[in-house]
């Protein structure tokens, strides 16, 4: 691995770790007592940092300074597509499926496009289909 990859990597992991405590550049920097600006360009692969200001940039960021060194395994293609849409499509995509099962269990045959429409005795009962 040269130090390109490491760079990435180390790039990679600060902004992923970062997302997922919800922590904005700015707040980071804060904790780190670095500027805004050297976070994105370290952020953005185009700055290195000391051995003292990775320790803090990993403690800000509740890990060890490895972990932010270390490659990641790659996500399935299902999980990174939702993980790269906005939420509004990922909740659109994940209600279309959730209707999909719901229709596949209903006992009639006609599928209804919005479940807070059913209503006892309207749209056909929800359960599992009947063995015939």
């Amino acid at each position: 691995m040269d130090s390109r990859e490491l760079q990435d990597i180390l790039s990679r992991n600060i902004r992923l770790y970062r997302r997922i405590r919800d922590i904005s550049q700015l707040d980071l920097a804060e904790k780190v007592d670095v500027s805004v600006n050297f976070i994105c360009n370290v952020e953005n692969g185009e700055r290195w940092m000391s051995a003292p200001t990775l320790a803090r940039l990993a403690a800000a960021l509740g890990v060890e300074p490895f972990e932010l060194l270390k490659p990641l395994e790659p996500l399935p293609p299902a999980i990174s597509r939702l993980l790269t849409q906005s939420f509004d499509e990922a909740v659109a995509e994940v209600t279309k499926a959730l209707y999909h099962v719901r229709d596949y269990y209903l006992l009639e045959d006609r599928p209804v496009t919005d479940p807070r429409k059913l209503k006892q005795g309207e749209g056909g009962k929800a359960g599992r289909p009947r063995k015939q």
